[in-house]
């Protein structure tokens, strides 16, 4: 139960996450993370009316995520959703890479 109210943006889960330090570094993992959370949900509704213009066979079988464009030229989403929705994009990207190294990095660093 706890674990829904977290995945929300609501009264429920800035209590549950009151007193956890958020820097004010947008580069800070946790402030990164926190940033796309809020990003996502923010676009959850756009994509329902991508979805929902699926639905009604104004656009494409396709991933919502790749009919961005397509739903801006049809009309589906306006120029800021589109711009909304491409920032969520590319948060949640940016919030779910990991470092990369080659295994001799990882050995020269092992040391």
């Amino acid at each position: 139960k706890v674990a829904k109210l977290i995945q929300q943006d609501t009264e429920q889960r800035d209590r549950l996450t009151e007193g956890i330090y958020l820097s004010p570094d947008p580069n800070d993992p946790l402030t990164r993370l926190d940033n796309a959370f809020k990003m996502v949900k923010k676009a959850e509704g756009i994509e329902k009316k991508i979805k929902a213009a699926v639905k009604a066979k104004k656009l494409p079988k396709k991933r919502v995520s790749q009919l961005i464009d397509e739903a801006l030229q049809a009309g589906v989403i306006t120029d800021q959703e589109h711009k909304d929705l491409a920032k969520a994009q590319e948060m949640r990207n940016d919030a779910i890479q990991v470092d990369s190294f080659t295994q001799d990095d990882y050995l020269a660093r092992k040391g």
